[in-house]
């Protein structure tokens, strides 16, 4: 950011390009996070149905 006021036209493209750039890494790596951590609840959900399942198969 400090290269605007420097005058290098240069380095001030480059600087924003890299902004941008952490940016676009930023937004792919929550959504790479969002998509585990649903498939996480998913496995624990399917998980506990079938405990349930079991457990109902159990008693009768």
């Amino acid at each position: 950011m400090a290269y605007y006021s420097s005058g290098n036209l240069y380095l001030a493209m480059i600087d924003g390009l890299s902004t941008f750039a952490a940016l676009i890494i930023g937004i792919f790596a929550y959504r790479r996070y969002r998509f585990f951590k649903t498939q996480q609840l998913l496995q624990e959900a399917i998980a506990k149905g079938v405990e349930i399942g079991m457990k109902k198969a159990k008693e009768t």
